[in-house]
């Protein structure tokens, strides 16, 4: 049951991002899925039910819609500036060896459908790696990319690759001037569970 919906949920990704089924720019990789089936498809293997079904399209659908409609969104996703679909607990070990500064950005889990969430390594060593949700006045009249050159605690953007042959994310980091574009990126009001200030 789960490759068939897992099937299903790609195929619609690219339908829905305007992209290409027989050559895709980026389409959803294993661990995306892995994601997706962990969170809102748990024993999908045996059936799903229509509350599953339901949940997970109230939260997807407006992933989708940023990043159809937010169309630098959609660039930062292609270019891969945007790791895309994990936890926390994914999120730490991503960021919990890497360089004090370095971030990624992934949408949110399940507060804030379709927004966009920083995890960071700080210097603290009571909470080594943090996640900050963006808030609308983050960004009110700039740009995601603008915000986030204006955080000076921000300065190494993960970039994901391509997995390999063992379903293994992989990762290269740059100076954030490198690749941010200055690119518009909406997101909802803050949720109690996220930092409220980057530092």
């Amino acid at each position: 049951m789960w490759p068939e919906i897992a099937n299903a949920i790609s195929r619609y990704f690219l339908y829905a991002t305007r992209q290409q089924l027989s050559q895709p720019a980026r389409g959803l990789e294993t661990a995306d899925l892995k994601f997706m089936k962990a969170t809102w498809f748990p024993g999908a293997e045996d059936g799903v039910t229509a509350a599953q079904i339901e949940a997970f399209w109230k939260w997807f659908s407006q992933v989708l819609r940023n990043l159809r409609y937010q169309r630098h969104l959609g660039c930062m996703w292609t270019n891969r500036l945007i790791f895309g679909f994990a936890d926390r607990a994914s999120v730490d070990k991503y960021l919990i060896s890497r360089t004090n500064g370095s971030f990624l950005l992934r949408f949110s889990q399940n507060s804030q459908p379709g927004s966009v969430v920083i995890g960071y390594k700080t210097g603290d060593m009571n909470k080594p790696v943090k996640n900050y949700l963006v808030r609308p006045e983050d960004i009110k009249g700039r740009t995601l990319p603008d915000f986030l050159r204006t955080r000076t605690d921000l300065r190494y953007i993960l970039q994901t690759g391509p997995e390999n042959l063992a379903n293994e994310v992989l990762f290269r980091e740059f100076l954030k001037e490198e690749v941010l574009p200055g690119n518009v990126v909406k997101a909802n009001e803050i949720q109690d569970g996220y930092d409220n200030d980057l530092h």
